[in-house]
């Protein structure tokens, strides 16, 4: 007997653990990498290692190798051409651009980091909230000229402003000029200035023209009626609505208005996508292909401003490719569109070139290499073509030497000379020169083990995942409420009453539980359908959910509860009838109270149940408004099979609320059970 004790507690904690291995490892896997998990790595692999930046410096200083790491290597003995790391900035998918004795890197995870090359260190960074910061600090309702503005867009907006009235169909209106107090607004580029005047701070113009404009009810704009009812508006709540109805009224280049608010960088879909930056001058132009940046950020290294050209000031497309510099002031832009020109200095785009204009070829979202050529033109590479553009005449031609980059090949810079710097997605690095001969050749170490937390953060940019617990915890709490309040009074019934029929009751409600809820699939299903084309809503409605989910859980509460009935000791309600209390009173002032703690375990129990429910709730939800948790892990499936690491990240949240509810019940939970054994 002494021996027992200590074995029965070794025999728990093995249980115990038994329980908890299946989490832990779905928790595990949860944060591994998907090529690790599918090629059956079950611990972190060392990570491959991209060069994205190899090239020589000037003055004959070493050669700078970098990688999508955030690893920076100096290439000091060309003999055996291995390299010194100088830094390690600890980034992702990073690209680089050098600027004397600085390299700017501009990386999906930490933004832009400037690292000293002759300091051998990283001096400072400027991270994704800086840029959002600075974006919603700048002044994106002002008037801009961009390059597919032609003259005759300054005489219509002009001759509108000076001569319709401010309304539509009102001849007695006055115009906007005479509102804004303005004579005459011009038929040229001065015009951008004199909006501009009008969406200065406590302008009366601006209220004038505001204050004229509220009394008509027709905006078809409802961000329009929305701004017009804020009382005490701020002046970019103003200059905003006065964008949005100038927009409305007169639709022209000059008055539309595309704003976009800040989206968080998504780390890993931005890596996927791909980064653009260039240091030209004092200047870093950045871009980001994809839809998650506004455009090209263009970062002053004086005086650690940034600036934007956004689709608002004339970017055809925001998803940047390649930024390559043409002139001292100029940078070309190849988005997924087309190619746009932008003076940096200036802050403006000056030319737009679509694919399929000036005998450009179709190419849109295709991915292309852009390389800048002599006598003003640029090589532009897609897939197995090459053509060459000249931006300053407007004409295209097809290379005369075709060139091809590998996608194997992360890097690729070539000199004046023809030698070629090459750097691979293994880490490889390569020198050639001028008859593709090799010259040198080394290769950079893999990068080293990590955990990959940010699939969390994929997953719930992927998946709804709000809503997805948002719609289980009121299905769970509503079904277990309605099933725990209807089957208080059959439960009793049965354990304590007599009346006709009582056994074949209970044989009945016995018997449900052995059935599977497959068969009353059909039928229910069929059911529904009659109803819905009966013009009753009944798919995608929470109503239908609840209702379907408590006829089914309700046979199993009933049981659960009559056990708890049938557990109380029939002299307790004796005694209160002796008392002189009726049944009625007996029931709620004497065993209501004593079988309270188990009724609030037979909540938590049928919430736990309905909550890894997928069935009923499947077939009754055919989109994610409706849908629960176990519903969107099995949508889940469809769209990530490849991605295992997702869907155990997924399992991983929709299994801790309900881990979470058993902690902070578990010790009424342990009362309750005491109470009832005694």
């Amino acid at each position: 007997m002494r021996n027992f004790k200590p074995k029965k507690s070794v025999f728990a904690w093995i249980l115990a653990l038994l329980s908890v291995l299946p989490i832990l490892f779905m928790v595990w896997l949860s944060i591994l990498n998907s090529d690790d998990i599918n090629q059956s790595h079950f611990f972190p692999q060392k990570r491959n290692n991209p060069v994205t930046f190899f090239a020589p410096q000037e003055n004959e200083l070493p050669e700078i190798a970098a990688t999508s790491l955030g690893h920076v290597y100096v290439f000091t003995d060309t003999s055996d051409f291995k390299g010194e790391k100088i830094a390690d900035i600890n980034s992702a998918a990073t690209v680089y651009a050098q600027n004397e004795s600085r390299l700017w890197a501009f990386s999906a995870n930490r933004g832009l980091v400037e690292i000293d090359l002759k300091g051998k260190n990283e001096r400072i960074f400027y991270d994704w909230n800086f840029f959002r910061n600075n974006y919603e600090n700048f002044d994106h309702f002002k008037f801009y000229i961009s390059g597919d503005i032609l003259p005759e867009h300054f005489t219509w907006l002009a001759d509108k402003l000076n001569n319709d009235p401010a309304l539509p169909g009102d001849v007695t209106a006055p115009t906007i000029s005479s509102l804004a107090g303005i004579p005459n607004f011009y038929s040229s580029e001065e015009i951008i200035g004199q909006l501009n005047w009008i969406l200065t701070p406590n302008n009366k113009a601006l209220n004038s023209i505001l204050s004229y404009w509220e009394k008509w009810d027709g905006w078809l704009n409802p961000q329009i009626h929305s701004l017009f009812k804020i009382k005490n508006s701020t002046d970019k709540e103003k200059f905003l609505l006065f964008r949005f109805c100038l927009s409305e009224l007169f639709p022209n280049r000059i008055s539309r208005l595309r704003y976009f608010p800040w989206q968080d960088i998504w780390v890993s879909q931005v890596a996927s996508s791909g980064l653009s930056v260039l240091a030209a001058g004092d200047k870093v132009v950045m871009g980001i292909r994809g839809d998650l940046f506004p455009g090209v950020a263009i970062f002053d290294t004086e005086t650690k401003q940034l600036s934007w050209i956004t689709e608002a000031r004339g970017l055809p497309s925001a998803s940047i490719q390649n930024i390559v510099q043409i002139s001292d002031h100029e940078v070309l832009v190849a988005h997924d569109i087309g190619l746009s020109i932008i003076q940096f200095d200036a802050g403006k785009i000056t030319h737009n070139f679509m694919f399929g204009e000036y005998d450009l070829p179709y190419l849109d979202e295709q991915n292309l290499y852009i390389r800048p050529l002599p006598d003003n033109k640029i090589s532009i590479s897609y897939g197995t073509g090459s053509i060459t553009f000249d931006f300053r005449i407007f004409k295209t031609e097809l290379a005369h030497e075709q060139v091809s980059i590998s996608p194997i090949i992360s890097s690729y810079y070539e000199n004046d000379k023809g030698y070629k710097w090459l750097g691979y997605n293994n880490g490889k690095l390569e020198v050639l020169n001028d008859s593709n001969i090799q010259l040198r050749a080394g290769e950079i170490p893999k990068g080293d083990r990590a955990l990959q937390w940010n699939n969390y953060q994929d997953i719930m940019r992927i998946m709804p995942l709000a809503s997805f617990v948002k719609n289980s915890a009121l299905v769970g709490i509503a079904v277990s409420l309605l099933c725990t309040f209807f089957a208080i009074f059959p439960s009793y019934a049965i354990a304590r009453l007599k009346f006709f029929g009582k056994s074949t009751f209970t044989n009945i409600l016995l018997s449900s539980q052995v059935l599977s809820s497959l068969p009353f699939l059909i039928p229910i299903f069929v059911i529904l359908i009659i109803l819905q084309m009966k013009s009753f809503h009944m798919f995608n409605n929470f109503a239908t959910i609840i209702f379907a989910n408590t006829i089914f859980f309700l046979p199993l509460t009933v049981q659960f509860m009559y056990n708890m009935f049938k557990a109380i000791p029939p002299n307790l309600e004796e005694s209160a009838m002796m008392d002189g209390c009726s049944l009625w009173k007996t029931f709620w002032k004497v065993i209501m109270p004593v079988i309270l703690p188990a009724v609030a375990t037979c909540l938590i129990y049928i919430f736990l149940f309905v909550w890894d429910e997928i069935l009923f709730i499947w077939i009754l939800s055919t989109d994610s408004s409706t849908a629960t948790l176990p519903v969107g892990i099995r949508l889940a499936i469809g769209q990530m099979a490849n991605r295992p690491e997702l869907l155990m990240a997924f399992s991983v949240i929709a299994s801790l609320p309900p881990i979470i509810l058993f902690c902070l019940v578990q010790p009424f939970l342990l009362k309750s059970f005491t109470v009832h054994n005694k």
